[in-house]
């Protein structure tokens, strides 16, 4: 099954933003065809090493055709790496996917855990009573203050509206102290509208003719993704954020979509602050892996050293050397 996350298009969204080579593979056992996308890049310090990764989001190798039951060749596509110099890959697997079920056990680590909803045609009055008391109250209590939502699709997103998106976007990652990672450029935001077309929805919610909470979310044929989102913590007490949820999920059911997958909160736990806010409009939880896998631990080992990142936590020897500042 194949997702807008691995898509072409959505490939090419990072690889551009990282300044990176996109990878396409194909593999065909017992009549079955995988397609596996990643990006790669050089590794400093090295004429001709590699490290390759999924993009931002959720990829992993996906069944084109054939028996469910079939596994993906992963010593073939450990191989097809090697010859292209590529000693270590991180992937990203689908949780609404389960394709992690594709590699060994052995190959996996749970990264997190996220949430989704199963959608239907129903009216908002029904919709509401499917909530727990203390968010049906917000989501009321945002109603009767007159917050508004609109939902643009995505060819028809303007650029003042972009902009107006990006701009509380920064704000709010800044608010929030988030890692660098997610300080996305402006031009990033714009090439999801450029490069996806009608498979991405820009939605807002409006208080008094001001953005006080907008997300994008992406969509395949049978579900969408709560992709990026941000708030103005100014009008918290307004739940401009459970108001646009709210929103999404009647608009989408009535669309004929089958699930919306909110995504995870930032760590495994299930205390987790925005788990926790998420598991109030999903009802099923998902398991999120990662695979991280050295191809050549000797050339591995040395360019962490040689590059001052040998005990760094972050398992890219490129990531490593941007986020601890080494770049």
């Amino acid at each position: 099954m194949k997702t807008i996350y691995t898509s072409k298009n959505y490939l090419d969204i990072w690889a551009k933003y990282d300044k990176v080579t996109p990878l396409e593979l194909s593999f065909e056992v017992n009549n079955a065809i995988f397609e596996i996308k990643l990006l790669y890049k050089k590794i400093p310090g090295s004429m001709e090493f590699y490290e390759a990764y999924s993009p931002y989001g959720y990829g992993g190798p996906i069944l084109v055709d054939g028996d469910k039951s079939i596994k993906f060749p992963c010593k073939k596509f450990f191989e097809e790496l090697k010859k292209i110099g590529i000693i270590d890959v991180f992937i990203r697997f689908s949780p609404f996917l389960n394709n992690h079920k594709y590699f060994p056990e052995r190959l996996l680590e749970l990264n997190r855990k996220t949430v989704s909803r199963e959608l239907s045609n129903t009216s908002q009055q029904e919709l509401l009573k499917s909530f727990n008391k203390g968010t049906k109250w917000a989501i009321k209590k945002s109603i009767k203050e007159y917050v508004l939502v609109n939902k643009i699709k995505g060819g028809e997103v303007k650029d003042e509206e972009i902009d107006k998106f990006y701009n509380l976007y920064i704000r709010n990652m800044e608010y929030i102290g988030a890692d660098q990672y997610y300080l996305f450029t402006k031009e990033c935001i714009k090439d999801h509208f450029s490069f996806l077309g009608n498979n991405i929805d820009l939605l807002y919610s409006v208080y008094n003719d001001k953005w006080i909470a907008a997300a994008i979310f992406l969509r395949d044929q049978e579900i969408c993704h709560y992709h990026l989102s941000c708030s103005d913590n100014n009008y918290s007490k307004l739940y401009p954020v459970d108001r646009l949820l709210f929103e999404a999920i009647y608009s989408y059911g009535v669309e004929g979509k089958k699930f919306l997958h909110l995504g995870g909160g930032l760590s495994l736990s299930e205390e987790d602050s925005l788990f926790k806010f998420k598991l109030k409009y999903g009802k099923s939880i998902n398991q999120f892996f990662i695979s991280k896998v050295i191809l050549n631990k000797k050339i591995y080992d040395k360019l962490r050293e040689k590059n001052k990142v040998e005990n760094s936590k972050y398992f890219l020897i490129n990531d490593a050397i941007k986020r601890e500042g080494l770049d």
